[in-house]
């Protein structure tokens, strides 16, 4: 680092501590505007909404201002291969400002840098802790918000929620971010319904989404495009560019398989649905001719392979497991039960519609997979059924019209046995008569 930069954050410091918070926060924003050469961008945690007053906030502002010097050295030293000078700034950045999700994130690149295995732990437990304080930061930041709205601070309310919003948006991928970024965008409208400027404002914010989606788009990664073009639609569902551009994600098959792929969901029409089948006590040889009623369609035998199927999910539904999730989209609970159940799921998304993204929260403890999934999918108004050697999840009104079927097989063989002839005894009648 040259001295004209050390000297330049030294009489920062001292402006900073001698001037007041009102002061600093301008420097701040010059500060933010350039950031250091080869770093991972402007600093990022969120502001303050108004001006301290009292000491414990005046230390709090200073620290966080000795804790942006740190990350740019830190961040400068890191862009010169530096890992264990920059371990030594970032460390003291994130003790001061914990509460910065750009710092963790520089903080735990330096540890994944150093070639210490003894430190894998340490990078992991970091970013649990990164994607805690995000939501903490953006909690918390969104609740200072409300308050300065009923205040009627709204360009302070907006200011705030703008800053929380360009700093999740970057992980739109995260459990309770996409709900977060809802909320924010939510309160960032409503800060500007008293300047006459709601709509203007909403139409910006879409836009801003959409354009967000196509980029990742175009980077293959369908997952985050599909979050942010269901936000946009939460926040206006009759939106023709984000209705046009939630089709054109929907037909893109995502990377990696980590959602359910359009082309294998079937199609919308009533079909034979099976709900639990009870284990099978005799089964038919597979030489004999499949009567019509346990065919699917008409001349296509599936009695054996139909049963086989349904009883091998049956069975992975009802292990036993434990799940708790706070403020969790519904795609991410199901994938989490399909890798825990290993069936296969398809998700009729034409049915579902925006419900995979609704944040649920939901404690369970030692049940079966099966009474899990269902408690998740009646939260939303949907159910399951088995369809073609997976688990259908769509509309509950849409799988009752469809239609449960449920299959028992009874043992009659012992009714079916074949009968005797008997010759009749003679009736004792003469002339003729009897036998």
């Amino acid at each position: 680092m040259s001295r004209k930069k050390v000297r330049a954050y030294a009489l920062l410091i001292f402006f900073a501590l001698c001037l007041g918070p009102a002061f600093s926060f301008k420097l701040l924003a010059e500060v933010e505007t350039q950031p250091a050469a080869g770093g991972p961008g402007p600093w990022e945690a969120p502001a303050p909404a108004s001006p301290a007053t009292t000491p414990k906030s005046l230390q709090k502002e200073r620290d966080f201002i000795k804790a942006q010097v740190y990350f740019e050295e830190a961040a400068f030293r890191f862009s010169r291969a530096d890992s264990y000078g920059a371990w030594e700034n970032i460390a003291k950045s994130v003790t001061l400002a914990p509460e910065s999700p750009r710092a963790l994130e520089l903080f735990i690149q330096v540890l994944a840098s150093m070639d210490d295995p003894s430190i894998l732990r340490e990078i992991e437990a970091q970013r649990k802790k990164s994607q805690q304080l995000l939501d903490l930061t953006a909690r918390h930041a969104i609740k200072e918000a409300r308050a300065l709205i009923r205040q009627g601070r709204l360009s302070q309310a907006a200011y705030l929620l703008e800053r929380t919003l360009d700093t999740i948006s970057y992980h739109p991928e995260r459990t309770s971010c996409s709900f977060l970024i809802k909320e924010a965008e939510k309160e960032f409208v409503q800060a500007h319904l008293n300047e006459g400027r709601a709509q203007e404002i909403l139409h910006s914010r879409i836009t801003g989404l959409l354009e967000a989606a196509r980029d990742y788009l175009e980077k293959g990664e369908v997952l985050k495009a599909r979050l942010l073009v269901g936000l946009a639609l939460i926040l206006e569902p009759r939106d023709a560019s984000a209705l046009s551009l939630y089709r054109t994600v929907s037909q893109r098959p995502p990377v990696g398989a980590t959602v359910y792929p359009k082309a294998v969901q079937p199609k919308r029409m009533p079909s034979p649905a099976v709900s639990s089948p009870q284990p099978v006590r005799a089964a038919r040889p597979a030489q004999e001719a499949v009567p019509y009623w346990w065919r699917k369609e008409p001349a296509e035998p599936v009695f054996i392979d139909y049963l086989d199927w349904q009883l091998r999910i049956h069975q992975r539904l009802q292990e036993v497991i434990s799940i708790d999730f706070t403020d969790t989209p519904l795609i991410d609970i199901i994938d989490f039960i399909r890798d825990a159940a290993d069936v296969n799921m398809v998700v009729d998304e034409p049915g579902v519609g925006n419900r995979l993204l609704i944040p649920i929260t939901i404690r369970l403890t030692d049940v079966r997979i099966e009474s899990c999934l269902r408690w998740v999918l009646s939260l939303n108004g949907l159910d399951y059924t088995y369809r073609d050697e997976a688990l259908f999840i769509s509309d509950k009104e849409f799988i009752k019209e469809a239609g449960q079927v449920q299959i028992v097989i009874y043992d009659i063989s012992d009714l079916a046995g074949s009968l005797r002839d008997f010759v009749a005894p003679g009736m004792g009648w003469g002339g003729g008569f009897g036998q």
